[in-house]
């Protein structure tokens, strides 16, 4: 009641929920069981010392790309007994079922030290938050949804988790290694087009091919590809180029 008269709600009011979680507690639980195979794998990198050598031709893996070598810890840290996991970020949206006006953004997050078999599996993965909103989140919402672990991230390089092993014990620290999100949250969090043949992927700038109701990528001979990189976007978003708004969440 104001003033002994009622207030009707606005239509365009939405109320917007944010829930941060705290992935250390998380962290805590998942190391102890799969602290020694991921000291293995970082001894095994660190064994073979040249960049070259680590680059495997398998691509579907991301612990054997020079990438991901290069953004653990020093060997000399490693024989220290200080290491540095790797960790990946999720964030995607969904419409849950019977609650078609509001929707639901998880920000997963899994250690990317592990195989991807043992690293999908839900006893391996971590929440820092979600929001429940009724558009896609505006730059405030996931700022807050971010907030808590990036500052996290920053506390565990001064603090890191301590880690019994055999009796000596390893200092952890995380590290962001990538973010992983589908075309559709692309397109809802940061403007970009549905990739099509005339927009080329979100990869690289090769144009596709229609063949029937798929969409090809094929690369002729002797022809180069142009892969896409945070200053082509912004570049071909001032341009008005491959669909790509001129000002996304990228800029």
């Amino acid at each position: 009641l104001y003033f002994g008269k009622n207030l009707k709600r606005s239509r365009d009011l939405q109320r917007v929920e944010v829930h941060i979680l705290s992935v250390t507690p998380q962290l805590s639980d998942i190391l102890p069981s799969k602290i020694r195979d991921i000291i293995e794998l970082h001894k095994s990198l660190h064994e073979k010392r040249n960049v070259s050598q680590v680059q495997s031709e398998d691509r579907s893996d991301v612990r054997q790309l020079s990438s991901f070598y290069n953004n653990i810890e020093p060997v000399q840290e490693f024989l220290s007994n200080e290491i540095t996991i790797l960790l990946s970020i999720s964030l995607d949206g969904f419409v849950p079922r019977r609650l078609s006006c509001r929707n639901v953004w998880p920000l997963y997050v899994r250690i990317d030290d592990l195989p991807r078999k043992e690293g999908n599996e839900y006893v391996n993965s971590m929440i820092a938050g979600v929001a429940y909103t009724h558009k896609k989140p505006s730059d405030i919402v996931c700022e807050t949804l971010f907030s808590r672990l990036e500052r996290e991230v920053m506390e565990l390089s001064n603090q890191p988790i301590n880690v019994d092993v055999d009796g000596v014990v390893w200092k952890i620290k995380v590290k962001i290694h990538r973010g992983v999100v589908d075309m559709d949250a692309q397109k809802a969090m940061f403007g970009l087009p549905r990739w099509n043949s005339a927009h080329g992927c979100s990869k690289c700038h090769l144009e596709g091919r229609r063949s029937g109701m798929r969409r090809l990528w094929l690369l002729d001979e002797n022809e180069e590809i142009r892969m896409r990189s945070r200053e082509s976007f912004i570049a071909d978003g001032r341009a008005g180029l491959t669909g790509i708004p001129s000002k996304t969440l990228l800029h």
